[in-house]
């Protein structure tokens, strides 16, 4: 089994190529169920194509998610770098795919749906419920055929994992090494030097600050900064003054009124099971009276309705798959099927209950239709606006827009290139070339709901600082810098003398976390102490740190080799990834993307 990875992965680690299932992609989810651009190839993995619809969805799905967190500071730099993850995960998920065929990795449908039943975010009261399901899997953007894709590629790689595992193993010898390494204990006691504590010992002259000065003149610059005045244009505001009538109301109330409807649902219990001789048995059993419940009990294949008595709640059309939901809802109320064949095995189904569609009327939801409608109204409005305000900032100029639109001019306080205070895509209108050296009116849509009509009002080029300007942060830097020598200076005159007042000796393990951070890391990097004690230094970002390690010894206790074997390898395994990668003939069309 191991033969054809261990031709590609060489060195010491090859034994420990058990960590398939934790891949760490931030972008899953890649089925064959994909249409579309099918024949556009964006990539390829050893002559096997990623086409562009995979590429698109994958992108698609997570710029969405990263844009509701983002807003406007989605920048066109994080999408390069997404484009850049979605490929690469892409061609990362079809080397683990093509190793899945190699090693002849099948997962059955039963398996996949026994895993599906028995996740407990689709369970209500106490069971698992379609109707959750379904409703889970649209809010994250999921289709059914997708979200068993990725459980079936989660399966595929936890079988890699599974038959690796019991393939690699470690002699006597490496158990033992590695278990001592592991419970090793060390005896230290540490100093921390924080470097602020030399800061009041120090003196800077204003002959180190002008030399400073002098030596990186270049760096100390008054940032382009400008103030511009705008108008605004937005749904909320034009919300405010939206008329409504009953007719009208009425009117887009039906167009909506789907919104409103719940559609037929059926509740229903089935037996499902393999052999179809075994089916006709059971059914002929609960046609002579036998109870239904407790045959699902007995019989079902189906561990999360099985245990239920059969029953699978309620559920719409479009959840089940075909063969079962075309019986499902021609049965009465209490009506038996007869034997209904899907991929999973054979069902015997009783429909138990039915919720017709509702409607909800007018009445009950109307304040929500009143706000939709104003909603809407306002929504066709900006776009309308929108385009007058364009027309009069080429034409005109602020004051015409205001008038005409009923706005009040803003102006807003000086702001730099990088400031935070403002919207980016406002910051980026108002450092436009057309708005600083030719004065002219910029039109902005910030979001769908907002558009701004702005102009300079007053423009602050960029320019040398001078020494005084520079002073104050001449100084802070000159303090942080010779406070940090300082205290390097104490640590190595700590170590030569042997003399400081450490912290009290104690025995510490690697997963010690009551020292200060970085302490443990840096005293388990040292030389043991065979014949003398230990001393080392190491500079921290705000300190320096002081290290003594006077023993060492193994404490007496039994570790989960195998359980830290698999931590390991979630850490090397992107390493591995890389090595199967070098070897693999890989090609991406950047032009495709």
């Amino acid at each position: 089994m191991l033969a054809s990875i261990k031709e590609k992965i060489k060195g010491p680690v090859a034994y420990l190529v058990v960590g398939l299932i934790t891949v760490p992609f931030a972008l899953v989810g890649i089925g064959q169920f994909l249409t579309g651009e099918q024949n556009i190839v964006v990539a390829s993995v050893d002559g096997d194509n990623i086409n562009k619809n995979q590429y698109a969805q994958l992108l698609s799905r997570q710029k969405r998610s990263i844009q509701e967190k983002l807003g406007d500071n989605y920048t066109a730099e994080i999408n390069t770098n997404l484009k850049n993850q979605v490929i690469t995960a892409l061609v990362n998920s079809k080397i683990l795919e093509n190793l899945a065929k190699d090693f002849g990795i099948v997962t059955l449908d039963g398996e996949i749906k026994a895993q599906i039943l028995a996740n407990k975010n689709f369970f209500e009261d106490g069971k698992f419920s379609l109707e959750k399901y379904k409703t889970i899997l649209r809010l994250n953007g999921y289709s059914a055929a997708t979200y068993e894709s990725l459980i079936l590629n989660e399966a595929n790689n936890l079988q890699i994992k599974n038959n690796l595992l019991e393939s690699g193993f470690l002699t006597d010898f490496d158990k033992k090494t590695l278990n001592d390494l592991i419970n090793q204990e060390r005896k230290i006691a540490y100093i921390v030097l924080k470097n602020n504590d030399f800061k009041n010992s120090l003196k800077i002259s204003n002959t180190e600050i002008k030399n400073y000065f002098d030596e990186n003149s270049t760096n100390f610059i008054n940032h382009q900064k400008i103030k511009v005045d705008f108008v605004e244009l937005s749904v909320d505001n034009l919300v405010k003054n939206v008329s409504v009538d009953e007719e009208k109301l009425q009117i887009f109330y039906e167009e909506i009124k789907e919104k409103y409807t719940s559609d037929e649902t059926r509740r229903a219990s089935h037996i499902l099971l393999e052999d179809k001789d075994k089916a006709l048995s059971v059914l002929a059993e609960i046609k002579a009276g036998g109870d239904f419940g407790a045959l699902a009990k007995e019989h079902s294949i189906d561990l999360g309705s099985g245990t239920q008595g059969g029953d699978l709640g309620f559920f719409g059309k479009g959840v089940m798959v075909a063969a079962f939901e075309e019986e499902a809802f021609a049965l009465k109320i209490n009506d038996l099927s007869e034997l209904v064949k899907s991929q999973f095995g054979y069902h015997i189904i009783k429909l138990t209950a039915i919720k017709s569609a509702t409607v909800k009327a007018f009445s009950v939801v109307k304040d929500e239709v009143i706000a939709e409608y104003k909603q809407s109204e306002a929504q066709k409005q900006i776009f309308e606006l929108g385009e007058i305000m364009q027309t009069l900032a080429y034409d005109g100029n602020l004051e015409d827009i205001a008038d005409e639109l009923n706005l009040e001019i803003e102006t807003s306080d000086f702001f730099t290139i990088t400031d935070s205070k403002y919207n980016r895509k406002f910051i980026q209108a108002s450092f436009d070339a057309t708005v600083i050296d030719r004065g002219e009116n910029k039109v902005i849509e910030i979001t769908s709901d907002k558009i701004v009509a702005l102009r300079k009002n007053e423009f602050v080029p960029a320019s040398s600082q001078t020494l005084l300007q520079a002073t104050d942060t001449i100084r802070k830097i000159l303090t942080s810098q010779k406070s940090a020598e300082l205290a390097e200076s104490k640590a190595k005159n700590i170590i030569a003398n042997k003399s400081a007042k450490f912290s009290n000796n104690q025995w510490v393990d690697r997963g010690n976390s009551q020292l200060p951070a970085g302490v443990v890391n840096f005293a388990f990097t040292l030389s043991s102490p065979k014949d003398t004690i230990q001393y080392a230094y190491q500079v921290a970002r705000d300190s320096v740190i002081v290290v003594k390690v006077s023993d060492i010894r193994i404490a007496e206790k039994d570790n989960n080799l195998e359980l830290l074997l698999q931590d390991y390898n979630d850490e090397v395994f992107n390493d591995i990834l890389q090595q199967l990668k070098r070897v693999a003939d890989i090609k991406i069309f950047n032009k495709n993307l």
